[in-house]
């Protein structure tokens, strides 16, 4: 059975106009969600037991898993349990761009905002990211100053008091890489998505970011059969590790389209068959 996507278009960008377009390439139907469709998605298109493969945001994956027909696998590369930077950071410590940091609940930052700011802090900033992959709020640099009205500002962060979060130093980015990877320790395709302070999309990473992969990799953390690394360049030149992202989840930016619908197709079927030979 061949892998049917479903592709959520919700920024009408480039990188998912030619994931689409890569798809189809392939011989294989691709249903798109985007404005035409009002971003609704029909299961009534599909049957029992369809091989399955998402790209798009992490709710409209969960939705998609909870109304498709019973047995659609594998729907999406995005087991979330296993992108909690709790579960993979003791697997990649030695590779980590934020490697002084701590865990803490928010309600816990927030009764020793000051031991924190002591702890981690350069010129009254922190850096914060949330623990989990949906990102109630975007990992970033936070001042002393702005400290209580960010977590009261409904626009910015979604947080509870009992969420997970990372507490860490500041540190400067010169560049960041994204790399598509498999479970066979294989890099799929990679992307510049910012460099020097700028966005910027083209099918490029330096040899010593590739090299890094490599390293984690060999570590044999596989959050799931497909997903994303990415990488960092800071200020003195050195590379480190930033996250593990869901396939199912992440931006593609300049990433070679046609290999990842090749690849990942493939990948998909061949789970599929593992569970209904």
């Amino acid at each position: 059975m061949k892998c049917r996507w479903i592709v959520e278009n919700f920024t009408n960008s480039d990188d998912y106009k030619n994931l689409i377009e890569a798809v189809r390439k392939t011989e294989r139907d691709c249903y798109v969600i985007d404005k035409h469709n009002n971003f609704d998605f029909d299961p009534s298109r599909y049957r029992e037991n369809e091989c399955i493969m998402f790209q798009g945001s992490i709710q409209m994956a969960r939705h998609c898993r909870k109304v498709l027909p019973k047995g659609c696998f594998p729907i999406a590369f995005c087991t979330e349990e296993n992108f909690l930077c709790s579960t993979y950071y003791p697997y990649v410590q030695e590779f980590l761009f934020n490697n002084k940091h701590r865990f803490v609940t928010i309600s816990e930052l927030k009764a020793n905002m000051f031991g924190f700011y002591k702890e981690f802090g350069k010129e009254a900033l922190v850096y914060i990211r949330p623990d989990r992959g949906d990102k109630p709020f975007v990992g970033q640099l936070l001042d002393i100053q702005d400290f209580e009205q960010f977590w009261k500002n409904d626009v910015v962060c979604t947080a509870e008091d009992d969420d997970l979060v990372i507490v860490s130093t500041p540190k400067t980015i010169q560049g960041e890489w994204r790399y598509v990877c498999t479970y066979n320790k294989e890099i799929i395709a990679q992307s510049t998505y910012q460099y020097q302070g700028k966005r910027t999309s083209i099918p490029f990473a330096p040899p010593q970011a590739t090299e890094l992969v490599h390293k984690i990799l060999n570590k044999g953390y596989f959050p799931d059969p497909v997903f994303t690394i990415d990488v960092c360049q800071d200020i003195d030149g050195n590379f480190w590790m930033l996250e593990f992202n869901s396939f199912s989840s992440a931006g593609l930016y300049a990433c070679d389209k046609n290999l990842i619908a090749k690849k990942v197709s493939e990948i998909a079927e061949k789970e599929y068959f593992l569970r209904y030979p």
